[in-house]
């Protein structure tokens, strides 16, 4: 088991729970640059994607010098609750906050627009190439639920 889906089963059941109750929705397209605004430096805190009352992803920030660990959950909701689990270093390149894997046999690349009370998300790379569950994308709006210190549940993310 790689240690970016080792948290996956002790992440996943919040999620799952909270998602059980919500109606299914069309999947979100990934999010062009061009709607994109100014960002800032990532923050700390804890993120959430919801969309029409259904949980869709939980992002984790703890910032550090030039760089930030994070965490992410990403499902695809219901009926079927797919869902993934990347965790890692953010770092600044070329005025963008990102990470960058081939850990799953593609590129995966997670851009973070880190703007007031929110957090846009972009993906390059499908689902395969980020070692997420079918048809799961963790592209779209996180809006802050926390500025607390979060927990993260992989020990990747912790480094």
């Amino acid at each position: 088991m790689t240690r970016s889906k080792l948290g996956l089963s002790l992440f996943a059941g919040a999620a799952f729970v909270a998602a059980c109750t919500s109606p299914r929705l069309a999947p979100k397209e990934h999010l062009p640059s061009s709607t994109i605004e100014t960002q800032g430096a990532p923050e700390l805190g804890t993120w959430q994607r919801v969309r029409g009352g259904e949980f869709l992803g939980d992002l984790r920030v703890i910032p550090g010098e030039g760089q930030a660990a994070f965490e992410l959950y990403a499902t695809r909701g219901a009926p079927s609750y797919n869902s993934g689990v990347l965790a890692g270093t953010l770092s600044l390149s070329g005025g963008l906050w990102s990470f960058e894997t081939t850990e799953f046999g593609g590129t995966c690349k997670l851009t973070f627009h880190f703007l007031p009370n929110r957090v846009r998300l972009e993906q390059s790379g499908d689902w395969t190439a980020c070692g997420f569950g079918y048809g799961v994308i963790a592209a779209g709006d996180y809006e802050l639920v926390s500025r607390d210190r979060p927990a993260f549940e992989t020990r990747e993310a912790e480094n």
